[in-house]
């Protein structure tokens, strides 16, 4: 494994974390809206 390709798999993981925590994020916001308007 070479450190370019070290480096492309470390942002792919990166930025699928991000993508997994703006999801939880945006599912937690919508469920308190949802109990806020209930």
């Amino acid at each position: 494994m070479t450190f370019d390709s070290l480096i492309v798999s470390l942002i792919c993981c990166s930025t699928e974390s991000i993508q997994l925590i703006t999801y939880k994020l945006t599912i937690q916001d919508q469920m308190q809206i949802g109990e806020g308007v209930s």
